[in-house]
């Protein structure tokens, strides 16, 4: 009657819920467990109370229905089963009772054990802006792939790449903050934004704007500033009463960092007028386009008898020293129309050493300049002038103040001034590099990027050394 009893008691439906977890046990790195818990019966199958239950039995194995493992565990609900190397493991309870008498095997349930802690890596994009997100190691290509699991520990580096139109506005979340790169260690899940602010492309005429005089004959610079992405060129009409008077040129580069600029020399033959206007438009997008927001004024030239014409040496005009085997730059200024070139004579000790020029343009809009690379074979004194002189009418002319010296330098040298130490400079943007040399350290400089102190990069292989002892290169 007992056994009988008994299996009537273990036909019951017995039903085990399991709830499986994994964790780090400490005194085992590499060791997992399983925690199972379940419903006991609480009747025979001939609905009379179980009444002698004595206690359950686990077993587990790493093949379904092949346990090798088993293990007493009382009177008891759930149980944890310990020191559980990587790998897959199946798991079935039964049910004993007081006279030893043992059910079938529950259902199986099974578990993997992984014992290394994995953390997920989420990446968000905010903004009103575009572009995409990377990680270094692989895993994060966001745009498309936005998440990543990482072991434990694991340094995570992310870059992000703002799109043509787009600006890269830093980090969020995560522990990133700036607009470089963020450097993560995985020992947690995090989430992390990368913001992107969109850039309007414009285009903005800030001269003539509106008010100006300008003389016909003279050259004077048209300006402009940008932001976005216009084009690469853009075209510049003149207007008269808001109708095209002429195209001042077709095509001329757009600038750099925001802004750009076109000299115009006017021809003596422009109508003379007040109300002009100017126009600058993308070649390539004419949606993005500008107008002075007022008229200005073409005027006649105050030249000959109705008007000053002088010429004035700005530059030596005393008291500078200049090396031999450098370049210099000589500088004037001009009222009228003086005549369209200037001659530039080397006076010493009030007499003409040498002609440094027999012909170069006077310059546009009031002023001129001209590069004189002095020989190295230059005799060395301290009672030099220059003379600037038309070539049409001498009697335009005008002589430095006071006296500058040449000499020869002892050693030439460079000295690099930006950057120097401490600058910030984005990727994407227009920058100017600049230096200082002393004596003839030859014609062209090569400029390289190092970083750690190693080459990264050449820059230039060649470009102008510059003159009157600076250069620059953007």
């Amino acid at each position: 009657m007992v056994l009988t009893r008994f299996l009537n008691k273990i036909e019951a439906i017995f039903f085990i819920l399991l709830i499986i977890s994994i964790f780090l046990n400490p005194s085992s790195l590499f060791a997992g467990v399983a925690t199972l818990s379940w419903d006991p019966p609480a009747t025979n199958t001939d609905g009379s109370p179980l009444t002698d239950l004595e206690g359950y039995k686990v077993y587990y194995g790493t093949s379904s229905g092949n346990y090798s493992q088993r293990i007493d565990v009382g009177n008891v609900t759930t149980y944890t089963v310990s020191n559980l190397n990587d790998g897959t493991y199946y798991f079935a309870v039964t049910v004993h009772d007081t006279s030893g008498n043992e059910s079938d095997y529950s259902n199986e349930v099974s578990k993997t054990i992984n014992s290394t802690q994995r953390y997920t890596l989420t990446i968000n994009r905010g903004g009103t802006g575009s572009g995409i997100v990377t990680s270094s190691p692989s895993g994060i290509n966001c745009g498309s792939d936005c998440s990543e699991t990482y072991n434990a520990g694991t340094p995570v580096t992310l870059a992000a790449t703002p799109g043509a139109t787009s600006t890269f506005t830093g980090w969020s979340g995560g522990n990133c903050n700036g607009n470089g790169q963020c450097v993560l260690s995985m020992n947690s899940n995090l989430t992390v934004t990368a913001n992107f602010s969109a850039i309007t492309t414009s285009l903005t005429l800030s001269s003539p704007n509106g008010g100006e005089t300008w003389q016909a004959g003279t050259g004077q610079t048209i300006r402009w500033n940008y932001t976005g992405n216009p084009g690469a060129d853009v075209k510049i009409e003149l207007l008269r009463g808001g109708t095209l008077n002429r195209t001042i040129t077709s095509s001329t580069s757009r600038g750099s960092g925001g802004s750009g600029s076109y000299t115009w020399t006017i021809p003596y033959s422009q109508s003379r007028g007040n109300d002009y206007k100017v126009k600058i438009a993308s070649t390539t997008n004419g949606t993005f386009n500008d107008i002075g927001d007022g008229n200005f004024t073409i005027t006649e030239l105050l030249s000959g008898p109705t008007g000053t014409s002088s010429i004035t040496v700005t530059l030596p005009n005393g008291g500078e020293t200049w090396h031999t085997g450098t370049g210099q730059t000589i500088r004037w200024n001009y009222t009228g129309n003086p005549g369209a070139h200037v001659k530039i004579e080397l006076l010493k000790g009030g007499a003409l050493n040498r002609t440094i020029t027999s012909s170069t343009s006077r310059g546009s809009g009031g002023s001129g300049s001209y590069t004189w690379t002095i020989p190295s074979d230059q005799i060395n004194g301290n009672d030099y002038r220059i003379k600037v002189t038309s070539t049409t009418n001498s009697s335009y002319s005008d002589t430095s103040n006071g006296k500058f010296d040449i000499i020869t330098p002892s050693s030439p040298t460079i000295t690099v001034t930006s950057p120097n130490g401490g600058e910030t400079w984005h990727t994407g943007t227009s920058q100017t590099i600049r230096w200082n040399y002393t004596g003839n350290p030859g014609a062209h400089v090569k400029i390289e990027l190092l970083r750690g102190g190693t080459l990264n990069r050449t820059i230039t292989s060649s470009t102008s050394i510059g003159s009157g002892g600076s250069g620059s290169y953007t």
